[in-house]
C-alpha cells in the first residue's frame, strides 16, 4: 500500500482519498491539544475572546510535549488518547480541523461525530514520542503557555507518519 502524502494546512477534502489502513506522512503544520487547552478554547470562545479562525483546515495532534532538552526543539511529543476527547468534536468541527492525531481506539459515538463533522482520525505510534520528534523540524507555543505541556505548540513537520485510524464511519479497530 503505497504511502499518501497530505500537506498541513489542507487544501482540499482528505477524507474522500482516504481509507482506514492507508499510510499517510504529513507535511506542514500541526497545532498540539489536549483537554485542559480545548476546556480554554471553550470558555474562550464562549466568551468571545477568540476567533480561533487560525486553526481553520489544520489537523490537531493530541500530544503533550515533554520539556526540551538542552539543544533540541522540543521533547518527547507522543500521542494522548483520543477517547477523551469526543466531547470536543463539535468544537474542533466548528474550529474547521480537518484531521486529528492521536492514539487508541475510539467508540461507535466517537465514529458518529467524526463522520457527521467530515474529520479524519490518525494514529501515530503510541510510546515513540522520541522518535517522532524526528519529524518535527520546528516548535513553538502559541497559545495557553501557562498550561505548560497542554499549551498549544505550533509543529512544523515533515513527513509525520501516521496510519489512517477511522475516516466516513469506518475504523481499523474491530
Amino acid at each position: 500500500m503505497k504511502e499518501i502524502i497530505i500537506e498541513s494546512p489542507v487544501k482540499s477534502n482528505i477524507s474522500s482519498k482516504l481509507e482506514p489502513g492507508n499510510k499517510v506522512k504529513i507535511r506542514g503544520t500541526l497545532y498540539t491539544m489536549r483537554d485542559a487547552t480545548l476546556a480554554n478554547i471553550e470558555i474562550d470562545i464562549k466568551k468571545k475572546k477568540s476567533q480561533f479562525n487560525i486553526y481553520k483546515n489544520s489537523i490537531i495532534y493530541f500530544c503533550g510535549p515533554s520539556p526540551a532538552p538542552k539543544k533540541k526543539k522540543i521533547g518527547s511529543c507522543g500521542p494522548t488518547t483520543t477517547q477523551r476527547m469526543e466531547k470536543y468534536i463539535p468544537l474542533l468541527s466548528k474550529m474547521g480541523i480537518k484531521a486529528i492525531i492521536g492514539k487508541g481506539k475510539v467508540s461507535n459515538s466517537f465514529l458518529e461525530l467524526l463522520k457527521k463533522y467530515n474529520i479524519v482520525y490518525l494514529l501515530a505510534v503510541g510510546g515513540a514520542g522520541a522518535y517522532l520528534t524526528t519529524f518535527i523540524k520546528e516548535s513553538s507555543i502559541i497559545a495557553y503557555k501557562q498550561l505548560g505541556p497542554e499549551a498549544i505548540y505550533q509543529l512544523e513537520v515533515e513527513d509525520f507518519p501516521c496510519i489512517v485510524a477511522a475516516n466516513k464511519g469506518k475504523q481499523i479497530f474491530s
